[in-house]
């Protein structure tokens, strides 16, 4: 098994610094409350970054081009935004 060690400190003088020391003394293991923040954090994060692509794309029009118009580099573009819509 390969692992790997970080040290973190905290201020308990900073409010957010302490919020999150309170809350990991709650957790009967400090390393899976951490790896799951993060990787919820992480997923929030991705789901921000769609929303607002689909938010910010909903009121345009898009024009068709002929075939062959485009490169296949920005077929391969366009192909990879419809993942966000």
């Amino acid at each position: 098994m390969n692992k790997q060690r970080l040290t973190i400190r905290f201020n308990l003088d900073n409010d957010l610094d302490r919020k999150a020391w309170e809350y990991l003394q709650t957790q009967s293991s400090k390393s899976k409350a951490i790896i799951y923040a993060l990787n919820s954090q992480s997923s929030d994060i991705t789901e921000i970054i769609k929303q607002t692509i689909k938010e910010c794309l909903k009121d345009i029009s898009f024009t068709p081009v002929k075939e062959n118009t485009i490169s296949s580099d920005e077929n391969s573009l366009l192909d990879s935004l419809d993942d966000f819509l």
